[in-house]
């Protein structure tokens, strides 16, 4: 009987915790519970947390081998993170503006 390697268990465990956070990530944007979004979101956390760890054993013992991002990566991946990040900002007054509330945050232009 073939025993699994320490090599075949983390990598399991990181499939395994790369399926939980899209299926949880489903959960939040599907939830109209507000108490289970809330708790699927407090999970989600666990779970990138934990996904990290094993992400991070791995690396160390050079069985998952990563390539060092260029400079001009990480900048176009800046770039898209505030680009989703003014969107996002844009929603949130678009959301207080459809319901009547004043546009309280600075910026939004209704």
């Amino acid at each position: 009987m073939k025993t699994l390697s320490d090599r075949d268990i983390a990598f399991s465990l990181l499939n395994s915790l790369k399926l939980q956070a899209t299926a949880l990530t489903n959960l939040v944007l599907e939830s109209t519970n507000n108490a289970l979004r809330r708790e699927a979101m407090s999970v989600l956390t666990r779970v990138f947390d934990h996904q990290k760890q094993i992400f991070d054993f791995l690396s160390q013992k050079g069985w998952y081998p990563v390539e060092m991002a260029k400079q001009e990566d990480i900048t176009k991946a800046q770039r898209d993170v505030q680009t989703i990040q003014i969107i996002s900002r844009w929603f949130q007054c678009k959301i207080l503006h459809l319901k009547g509330r004043p546009a309280v945050l600075k910026g939004c232009p209704f």
